[in-house]
């Protein structure tokens, strides 16, 4: 028996690692792809900010572009207004000169941090002309050019994959977790989103860690795990406001404890700690936008860029369903995820690991449909779910387990397994089309 379950421990693992390599041979094809545009040329010049004046001038201004072997480089501009917001407005887009920019800094600093350890005599730079500098600097030369702000997303999306292992391994035993890091890891909106020097798969591997807290001190009761839980949720907040969202189903460790959980009213102090613990991570930042714009809830808006240009005019074109029917698009299997989200959100259900997955997915859903459809400058991209990929996920592969042991009661083991690996090969192959469309065009595509 212990030889068995060593076997199928080293096979699990083995399993793990080959996804491992496999996503991260994907994603080192971003070292090589232009990436000076959008927002990924703010993250960068935001973290050439900090590293030239901290946050005092986190903000836009002051930047200038250098076009040198056909990179991109951020520098420190003597103009006040700067090349990189001039370009902006003369495209249309005003609302980048503000004097606190109006993303949280935590991305930018990781991105400084990864330059200042790799590249700290370097500029801080990103590809703009692929020709270009493939013929002046060779292959090797482009990728270690841009290699410290392409290893961030890439690295964060490697530690979503396994951090979707260890939940559904605690939760629902090494089979599921497995099955689960394989979804996310060749889901088209990973993929694109590791390839891309965007926040989404840092703020996706904080939230799911913050899960993994949560549910550790469900297992334990020991409350050093809920107060971990809350700082990293913080920590998410900070690469992204949405990470906050994830607070629902971390408090739900506490309340859906059944007859091991504790008293009403030491779950209500268990909450006041954990949301203290929560500000003191959030609230300096919070703080900082309230004393610039007098809200801390401060959001941008500029009057009709839906209609003046191109790219928030597409996504404004976008329906507000776009997640409900683009999800299972990408991934067919997230149909099964759905069924698992509904199941787990019955009252019988309630206090199980699925209620937990189900309410996370729920959450994040209703959060950004809500918030795209309403917001003038928001349309719904399928990067913005990212921090619910690991809850879908794991109810998708949950399902696909019970599926499994439904055709070996109805069936034969091998055509119950034959019929599993089909299912596998056709939802990767299916994946690796949407996938691949959506790194030609910067989007996760839809038929709707």
């Amino acid at each position: 028996m212990a030889l068995r379950t060593t076997t199928r421990t080293v096979a699990v693992l083995a399993g793990l690692l080959v996804i491992l390599v496999v996503s991260a041979l994907i994603g080192t094809r971003s070292f090589f792809v232009a990436h000076a545009r959008g927002d990924q040329a703010s993250y960068v010049a935001l973290a050439m900010k900090l590293d030239e004046r901290g946050f005092d001038e986190y903000n836009l201004r002051r930047v200038d572009i250098h076009l040198i072997n056909g990179f991109a480089q951020y520098v420190y501009s003597e103009d006040e207004f700067g090349e990189l917001l001039r370009l902006r407005r003369q495209r249309g887009v005003a609302f980048y000169d503000e004097p606190l920019f109006h993303t949280p800094p935590l991305f930018p600093y990781l991105l400084l941090s990864a330059h200042r350890a790799l590249a700290r005599e370097s500029p801080h730079q990103l590809l703009a002309d692929e020709r270009t500098a493939a013929m002046r600097l060779g292959k090797g030369g482009t990728a270690q050019a841009q290699l410290t702000a392409c290893l961030m997303p890439l690295v964060a999306g490697l530690a979503l994959i396994v951090l979707t292992f260890a939940l559904g391994s605690v939760m629902s035993g090494d089979v599921v977790g497995l099955l689960a890091a394989a979804v996310v890891a060749f889901s088209p909106a990973v993929l694109l989103a590791e390839q891309r020097v965007w926040a989404d798969t840092t703020l996706a591997a904080l939230v799911a860690l913050a899960v993994l807290l949560a549910w550790q001190y469900r297992r334990s009761r020991q409350v050093h795990w809920l107060l971990l839980a809350a700082i990293v949720l913080g920590l998410a907040t900070l690469t992204k406001i949405t990470g906050a969202i994830a607070a629902l189903p971390l408090l739900w460790c506490i309340y859906a404890s059944g007859s091991r959980g504790p008293t009403w009213r030491r779950s209500l102090g268990l909450s006041a700690l954990f949301g203290i613990a929560f500000l003191l991570v959030t609230g300096p930042w919070y703080e900082a936008v309230r004393r610039v714009y007098g809200s801390a809830f401060y959001n941008p808006q500029q009057e009709a860029i839906g209609v003046t240009h191109a790219y928030f005019a597409h996504l404004k074109t976008k329906a507000s369903y776009t997640y409900l029917l683009g999800l299972p698009y990408q991934m067919p299997l997230f149909l099964a995820g759905y069924v698992g989200a509904m199941l787990g959100l019955r009252k019988s259900e309630w206090g199980g690991a699925r209620s937990g997955l189900a309410l996370w997915f729920v959450s994040f859903f209703a959060a950004m449909t809500g918030v795209t459809s309403t917001n003038p400058m928001l349309g719904p991209e399928q990067r913005y779910m990212l921090p619910a990929y690991a809850a879908l996920a794991l109810l998708s592969a949950d399902m696909l387990r019970q599926m499994h042991q439904w055709g070996l009661r109805r069936y034969s083991a091998a055509a119950a397994n034959i019929m599993a690996v089909v299912t596998i090969a056709v939802e990767l192959a299916w994946a690796g089309w949407v996938a691949h469309q959506a790194l030609l065009i910067d989007d996760v595509p839809t038929p709707f």
